[in-house]
């Protein structure tokens, strides 16, 4: 992935330079959407545009209700970092839902309580062509293409009492 040197000075604590580390354990983007946790604990969501706009918006409020309610009631012990997730976008059609998913949770879900900061840049990805031919031999070929990328850093806001 390729970034501006203007996005690498100001990437935050668990870098998106880990979501190739990431594809490359899991390597397939599926329908529903999981939650990934990267080496250094920072928590990822891929955005797929096979899986329903209101399935994804549920699965990520209730993410985020379950930070709120551990980051409010740790609060109480001592202050504490704010959580915080990244949700990517792989492909044109995927990075407008993970764009129109991150404004609906920061304006209509959660006003106020989320900080989000966007980055981008270009994946390459791998598309495995299975055919077969002549005499039931089957062939596989293999694609590479470069595909823009949109990632989302999802941050609480600190409160007052924090």
């Amino acid at each position: 992935m390729k970034m501006s040197s203007r996005d690498k000075e100001c990437l935050p604590s668990g870098s998106v330079w880990e979501v190739t580390d990431l594809l490359a354990e899991d390597a397939v983007i599926c329908e529903t959407p999981n939650i990934y946790t990267s080496s250094s604990g920072s928590r990822h969501i891929f955005i797929s545009t096979k899986s329903g706009f209101l399935s994804q918006v549920l699965f990520i409020s209730r993410h985020v209700d379950r930070l709120l309610y551990k980051y409010h009631s740790s609060s109480q012990s001592g202050p504490t970092n704010p959580p915080e997730f990244w949700i990517h976008g792989i492909g044109p059609l995927s990075i407008m839902r993970t764009a129109e998913l991150a404004l609906h949770l920061s304006h209509r879900l959660y006003p106020g309580h989320l900080k989000i900061s966007t980055y981008t840049s270009s994946c390459s990805t791998k598309k495995h062509i299975i055919s077969q031919v002549e005499n039931e031999k089957i062939s596989i070929r293999e694609v590479s293409r470069t595909k823009g990328a949109i990632h989302v850093h999802i941050r609480l806001v600190p409160t007052c009492d924090a």
